[in-house]
């Protein structure tokens, strides 16, 4: 298949003039679900009619672009990143007859602001021309309110159906012109967005990824093997005419930088559901061949693949959490001619983690996106990632980026140990009680992944829910075995009191059991899970 010319394949985009761009700089972000408020979607949370407490609206909307603008100013001094590969941004299920064109929208819309096109409590009060905009002109709309206009957009084509390809799709936005896309239909999850950037006269080759979610599921891992194979499989037939063609890989690729290694890992909870299982061939460091072989990917391109995580300490490499692992589902990935003096060139030790005060919370975990109160709150649960490139005329392929004195990376990424979360050491004698913050709904916002001390009575068990108050039921969850037998052993009306993490579920606030230690009364009993008492 031919990759479509830019007049045929991207419909609807708006061309901007961008002076010339000594440096710029690349985003990996994914946004957790950005949706539109038509109404119309897979996820119950979005519904029109929903029966969870704290419903998607026009302000929640508006606070996630508020949010989402905020972490494009933090780069290049308030102007935002002059590309953005961002992923989950809701596909649109009531699309108009002509292709959007979101240059016309910007300026139907540029006498007015979305903080008050989107000044409504219920989708239903909203006017039905605004109710019927896609989230992609949300997000363009408010980042130019913010100060940060010009962005072309692409996105996928839709090669499939939206049951096939789910709810969202990935979406590049660009400051300078895009010459050509591509959709590349990955197994199992979104298509791969393949753009082409023409940066002063340049050919900049992003692929934007979200592949299918579970790292740690074996045969969840066979679909991102395939996803990894056509990703490679296009990625080389390029190289094939250019060995030094400048091509960024970037998203979420729902596996780590050292898949391998944690396929490994959570190898027993796999083989104890399905005995027969082997460990699949990872998808990251096996199929795609990510590696983190600096000089050998500049000087040969083989491995055709320099994973940036191999840029940072181990202890750094991070841009989400589970379980207690961090994780790096966030990849980006470049090849060879990124090192040479023709073209674009990576910026040596440029990447980074975005990872702010407002952000992270006390252990440094993503603060993500809440349903709670009126106006919601939070970020994302995945950190984004910078890179920083520069353009360089020289039209010379043979020079390269001097890596000797920056001494380069030369790690095996396949068999890098996991980063396991180190929690912060706490006095539990110090910590407020749940409910100083309960009448303040921007506070409980805020305060999501703090610890509390909750006191009150079993209300309901399976799940598990306490009475801290009048008419105030708040549920509660244990990671752990101990935990939850201790949990489910308490009885209807028994007191307890414990010191746990303010979460949500379901729409709900929840305190989360984490660490024995938590446990204030009763005291821990010796029993196991198969033993507590689940009436």
């Amino acid at each position: 298949m031919k990759i479509l010319p830019y007049s045929i394949a991207l419909a609807g985009l708006f061309f901007v003039t961008i002076t010339r761009a000594l440096e710029f700089t690349v985003m990996i972000n994914n946004v957790e679900n950005l949706m539109d408020i038509d109404g119309v979607n897979f996820y119950d949370d979005y519904k029109e009619l929903t029966p969870l407490p704290h419903p998607y609206s026009p302000r929640k909307l508006r606070t996630k672009l508020e949010n989402l603008a905020f972490i494009f100013k933090q780069i290049n001094n308030g102007e935002g990143p002059e590309i953005a590969l961002l992923c989950e941004i809701e596909t649109d299920k009531t699309p108009p007859a002509t292709a959007t064109n979101y240059s016309e929208l910007l300026q139907k819309y540029a006498s007015t602001t979305y903080k008050k096109m989107l000044d409504y409590d219920r989708n239903a009060d909203v006017p039905e021309d605004i109710r019927d905009l896609p989230a992609t002109f949300w997000l363009v709309k408010a980042l130019a309110d913010e100060g940060m206009r010009g962005y072309n957009v692409s996105y996928a084509a839709r090669t499939r159906s939206i049951q096939e390809t789910g709810n969202v799709h990935n979406v590049t936005l660009s400051k300078f012109p895009i010459t050509a896309r591509r959709s590349l239909p990955a197994p199992a999850a979104r298509d791969i967005l393949e753009v082409h950037h023409n940066i002063d006269g340049y050919t900049f080759i992003t692929f934007n990824n979200h592949w299918k979610s579970g790292a740690g599921s074996y045969s969840f891992e066979n679909d991102r093997a395939g996803a990894a194979a056509l990703l490679r499989h296009r990625v080389l037939e390029i190289l094939d005419e250019n060995p030094h063609a400048d091509i960024l890989l970037g998203g979420d690729f729902n596996a780590y930088y050292n898949q391998s290694t944690y396929l490994n890992d959570s190898g027993t909870r796999n083989r104890t559901e399905n005995s027969s299982l082997r460990v699949p061939r990872s998808s990251i460091n096996d199929v795609l061949g990510a590696q983190g072989f600096e000089k050998k990917t500049a000087e040969t391109g083989n491995p055709v693949f320099y994973n940036l995580w191999a840029e940072l300490p181990l202890e750094e490499r991070k841009s989400d959490e589970y379980n207690g692992i961090w994780g790096t589902l966030m990849q980006i990935m470049i090849t060879r001619g990124l090192y040479d003096h023709n073209g674009v060139q990576y910026i040596d030790n440029s990447f980074s983690t975005l990872i702010l005060q407002q952000n992270s919370d006390r252990v440094g975990r993503p603060r993500r996106w809440t349903f709670y109160g009126k106006n919601g709150g939070g970020f994302s649960d995945h950190f984004p990632l910078i890179a920083r490139f520069r353009i360089v005329p020289d039209n010379d392929t043979s020079r390269l980026i001097d890596l000797v004195s920056v001494r380069p990376s030369n790690e095996d990424l396949s068999s890098s140990p996991l980063n396991r979360v180190k929690y912060p050491a706490v006095d539990f004698r110090t910590v407020p009680h749940i409910r100083t913050i309960l009448d303040d709904e921007a506070k409980v916002i805020t305060s999501m992944g703090e610890l509390f001390r909750v006191s009150g009575s079993v209300l309901y068990k399976n799940p598990v829910l306490l009475n801290i108050g009048p008419q105030v039921p708040l549920s509660v969850f244990a990671r752990g075995t101990t935990l939850t037998a201790w949990l489910y052993s308490l009885s209807i009306g028994q007191e307890v009191e414990f010191v746990g993490e303010l979460n949500e579920y379901n729409g709900n606030l929840q305190m989360v059991l984490f660490t024995d230690r938590a446990i204030v009364t009763p005291p821990i009993p010796q029993i196991s899970l198969n033993e507590a008492s689940t009436d």
